[in-house]
């Protein structure tokens, strides 16, 4: 690693550390999960859900870097907008 800057070091040193904790605390949330009436295939769909909005902050890097913020922006409030009709419109028991 001598051949890093500071930044480098300092980034790939906090990227870890923040791996850890998501690896420590998987276990407790699937734990919460069922105490509060899940099950772990519950807790495991929002932890597919977590990686899937990752991968999507990816993806959104990608629309920003290649057509700019503004078309970011334009996705980013057209899937808002989509999520909340979505939400709308789910019938009222399974809220």
């Amino acid at each position: 690693m001598k051949y890093l800057n500071l930044s480098l070091k300092i980034l790939l040193i906090t990227n870890g550390v923040i791996l850890l904790a998501g690896a420590i605390l998987g276990p407790i949330y699937a734990l919460f999960v069922e105490k509060i009436g899940g099950n772990i295939l519950d807790a495991g769909i929002t932890g597919g859900v977590f990686a899937l909005a990752a991968g999507g902050a990816i993806l959104g890097g990608f629309v920003a870097f290649r057509f700019g913020f503004n078309a970011l922006f334009l996705t980013m409030a057209i899937i808002s907008i989509l999520s909340a009709l979505y939400i709308l419109f789910l019938p009222r028991k399974i809220l």
